[in-house]
């Protein structure tokens, strides 16, 4: 049976990253809006909640979103937001055919509308400041210790937890001098459909405890991941129903955090997952959530302008601690490069880092899984203007998505009095899991991949200018880009051609959604869905088509 882009065909916009809207024509506008027409009228018929599930798990197959095992578990389990979200959203189908039919004349492009906040105070004006004084500073089973995921042949799998204990003790014997531990989120399996609070609540506390039984000594911080998100990818405001609300969730985290992160912070990490640490005197941490700019949260399509004031946090702590004289380091998790942040959450928040440059001396995010960094530019359309900031994404302990597990050893500017809290260096440590499934009876062997990023990259620090200058050095020497490709993927079996390469280097460029800092290589255009829309002669075949999609499906059901 061929397969129509129905309206809640905007389940792809969180089932997978590859999700786009279609670029179609205006017959299929049309199409687009009988097909929500029929949809929201039949959420009134008493067979609704018969058929709309069945209905669903059906498209999100057929379109091969994914298998039907995972769109069966994945909508059973949060049928109940589906049906809110999407009652919200067929309210007015112009709107919602904007969204999902790009060229539709009143399209509406969520992903790249904007909404602006006002920046505190005068920006004093920028003081260079010297470099950092180092002297202070299932096609074939898994193998034991986890398997590559994506590679040929091997179904995607996330790392064993015996690995990750492993890593653990590895890092209690190999590094003694850590201060304290930064976690950039994501804790759970990549089995989305499989998510409840139940199984959220465990993780959170499991993972607490296991860390606090490692690093008895040591304080932790944590961000909150996507995946931390219910369903994924989902955080709900505060302007949708109770009953979506993550603060029994952030209450969960709290608790489990208690004794890192200050009492008087436990009200915002409840209320939108955020809170602020000063570790040292003269630097402070700042854990954002921003889930609420992920991309895939669809509770943002309803209304993305700063949800429950997150932005406005943290624009007021960057404040507040300019006018303390401290510095900042920012944890969080997603990067605002294209298909992870609407661009509304992605340009306030590279406006802000702008602003506050000077105090920003750290941005620690996770969510890619590879090793890599983005810049930041003082206009945010001109790469060639002055660089302002580098947001740092290490790399991730699960192997899904093709890398090795690995993990981020830093070093900054000591604690002592004039200290500017730079970030002097870091080190790269990894599992090759090929070598270590040879003998899988003996314990892997973790090794560096390099101890110190300056060195393997040839940069006299840190500074933002050093990281922009690597770019264009890439670009012309595909030595140095090789080498960055192998730390860049943990020395998994890559091939890279020429769209691979302007992809990767254009990423490094993109902290929001603007094709002005690629011009000079811009990447591969992506693909859109157009092709799933059925070849309609009219209002009225279409309309039977959806028809008769329904009642078989609730026939199946009742039997």
């Amino acid at each position: 049976m061929k397969s129509t882009y129905l309206v809640i065909a905007f389940l792809a916009t969180f089932l997978t990253s590859d999700a786009l809207p279609i670029t179609s024509t205006g017959q299929n506008c049309a199409v687009c809006e009988i097909i929500v027409d029929i949809v929201r009228d039949t959420m009134t018929n008493p067979d609704f909640d018969n058929w709309i599930e069945p209905f669903v798990v059906f498209m999100c197959a057929a379109l091969k979103i994914q298998d039907n095992f995972v769109c069966q578990g994945f909508v059973s389990a949060n049928k109940d937001e589906f049906i809110w979200i999407m009652s919200q959203y067929l309210k007015n189908p112009i709107e919602i055919c904007g969204i999902f039919v790009s060229d539709c004349d009143y399209s509406f492009q969520p992903n790249n509308a904007t909404w602006t906040l006002p920046m505190p105070g005068i920006k004093p004006l920028h003081q260079e400041i010297p470099d950092p004084d180092e002297k202070e500073a299932i096609k074939m089973p898994a193998g034991k210790w986890g398997t590559v995921a994506g590679a040929s042949g091997v179904v995607k799998c996330d790392l064993p937890y015996w690995t990750l204990i492993n890593m653990l003790e590895h890092i209690v014997a190999t590094h003694n001098d850590i201060d304290y531990i930064l976690v950039s989120g994501d804790l759970e399996s990549h089995a989305t459909y499989d998510y409840t609070f139940e199984s959220h609540e465990f993780i959170a506390k499991n993972i607490s405890n296991t860390l606090r039984s490692y690093f008895p000594d040591k304080n932790i911080y944590f961000a909150i991941g996507n995946h931390e998100g219910i369903p994924v990818d989902n955080f709900a405001p505060h302007f949708t129903p109770e009953r979506f609300h993550m603060d029994p969730l952030y209450t969960v985290m709290a608790d489990s955090w208690e004794g890192w992160v200050p009492d008087d912070q436990r009200d915002s990490i409840i209320y939108n997952g955020c809170y602020v640490k000063q570790l040292f005197p003269g630097l402070r941490l700042i854990s954002l959530n921003n889930g609420f700019g992920d991309y895939h949260n669809f509770f943002l399509y309803l209304n993305q302008t700063d949800p429950d004031g997150t932005m406005t946090w943290l624009i007021d702590q960057l404040a507040m601690a300019e006018y303390a004289g401290d510095k900042v380091q920012i944890l969080a998790h997603m990067p605002g490069t294209d298909n992870m942040a609407l661009e509304g959450w992605a340009i306030n928040y590279y406006n802000a880092v702008n602003r506050f440059e000077d105090t920003i001396v750290g941005q620690f995010f996770g969510h890619t899984h590879y090793a890599t960094y983005c810049m930041t530019y003082e206009d945010p359309e001109d790469y060639k203007s002055r660089p302002t900031s580098v947001i740092y994404s290490a790399p991730s302990v699960t192997t899904i998505s093709n890398y090795n597990p690995g993990y981020r050893l830093w070093t900054i500017e000591g604690n002592y009095s004039g200290s500017n809290f730079q970030i002097i260096d870091f080190e790269e440590w990894m599992l090759n899991l090929t070598v270590a499934n040879e003998n899988p009876d003996q314990p892997p062997q973790w090794e560096a991949m390099f101890l110190s990023a300056k060195e393997e990259y040839e940069m006299p620090s840190l500074k933002p200018t050093y990281w922009n200058q690597l770019i264009d050095r890439m670009l012309t020497n595909d030595t140095l880009l090789q080498q960055f490709l192998r730390n860049y993927y943990r020395i998994s079996d890559r091939d890279c051609d020429m769209d691979c390469k302007n992809s990767i280097l254009c990423h490094l460029r993109q902290a929001h959604h603007s094709d002005n800092l690629c011009s000079d290589f811009m990447p591969p255009q992506k693909q859109a869905y157009a092709e799933k829309f059925p070849n309609f002669k009219s209002k009225n075949e279409a309309i039977e088509y959806v028809e008769d999609i329904k009642k078989k499906l609730l026939k199946n059901h009742k039997n």
